[in-house]
């Protein structure tokens, strides 16, 4: 990465206004977690004419990374007004916006992201969040379970699972799920505490 940096660095010297080294640049530092860098680089390839959906997706990111979320959702509504089916644009307005706890816009966000690009698990799982944080739990599991389906088979899906199950009193789904994330990671401390808190109430007189 090191090297690459180097390379961009070095054709931005050869042409200072080369647009399109800069955001390769940006990518490059943002991958090395250069967030202020990474926003510094894009925000040249924009000046000097990269002006596309990607480049301000990424700035997004880099912004986030560096808790500007204000900024964030600015060039994220940017990317979408360049191009309204950039999918991770949305992905990543929903998750600024979840965490200015705007949690209706983040839901409409990640639902507009599943509607261009419904195989993206990771979006479901977003999403399932977003809907949990509201206590729509029938919704939220729902989501959980298509973002496993999918392909988002982490330790923190199936505890995020288990634990809207667990709060619609359904212990033995929930613990089912917990034991499936522990399956992944035996060490993944939410899991462990729920499962714990889960077999606790299965065994207590009142269950």
């Amino acid at each position: 990465m090191d090297e690459a940096i180097a390379s961009y660095q070095k054709a931005i010297q050869i042409d200072p206004k080369y647009a399109f080294a800069y955001y390769h640049l940006g990518i490059a530092l943002y991958n090395s977690k250069q967030w202020n860098k990474a926003e510094d680089a894009y925000r040249q390839a924009i000046q000097f004419g990269f002006k596309y959906a990607s480049v301000y997706d990424r700035l997004g990111d880099a912004l986030y990374h560096q808790e500007k979320l204000d900024e964030a959702v600015t060039a994220y509504r940017q990317a979408i007004e360049l191009n309204s089916k950039y999918a991770p644009a949305y992905v990543g307005l929903g998750n600024t916006l979840d965490d200015l706890k705007r949690s209706d816009e983040a839901i409409a966000a990640y639902r507009q992201a599943i509607q261009i690009d419904p195989e993206d698990a990771s979006t479901y799982y977003n999403l399932g969040v977003a809907l949990h944080k509201q206590d729509t739990l029938d919704e939220a599991i729902a989501a959980y379970r298509q973002a496993i389906q999918l392909g988002f088979k982490y330790p923190s899906g199936y505890t995020a699972l288990g634990l809207a199950l667990h709060e619609q009193g359904k212990l033995a789904e929930a613990i089912d799920n917990y034991k499936q994330a522990l399956a992944i990671d035996p060490n993944y401390s939410p899991a462990q505490k729920a499962l714990k808190k889960a077999q606790q109430q299965l065994k207590s007189p009142a269950n």
